[in-house]
């Protein structure tokens, strides 16, 4: 069985109101139980209206710094998936996590990540 990295370097990806990389966020900050275990060092929304940006903006996320609006589009969803590729291999997670009802990530983009070692999550499959 493969060991966990630590600490964990997560890319979390949401559509909806945020509750739970509001969650995880809150949880890593000091005094949290995971803090020094896990940081999220980016997350990405999938629509500009998704209430997880004012949720983790709150927590001290900085929209286009480590929280990014990355708008899904089927007939682009190829490049959508290698713009999140690169995203991750920039942020060097280790951990990428789909929280919510995200689209669905092209399969040529996860089989990359997992090329690259990084694990993935889907949180809440549809």
């Amino acid at each position: 069985m493969k060991e966990f990295l630590l600490p964990m370097y997560l890319v979390g990806m949401g559509t909806g109101s945020g509750s739970t990389l509001a969650a995880i966020e809150l949880a890593t900050k000091e005094g949290g139980p995971l803090h020094g275990l896990v940081r999220m060092v980016l997350a990405i929304a999938t629509n500009a209206e998704a209430g997880l940006i004012k949720r983790l903006t709150d927590l001290g996320m900085e929209e286009g710094e480590n929280l990014l609006v990355m708008p899904y589009k089927k007939e682009k969803s190829e490049q959508w998936g290698r713009d999140i590729l690169r995203r991750c291999r920039a942020f060097g997670a280790n951990q990428f996590g789909l929280f919510g009802c995200v689209p669905t990530v092209p399969e040529s983009c996860i089989e990359a990540l997992i090329t690259d070692g990084v694990r993935c999550t889907n949180q809440h499959p549809a």
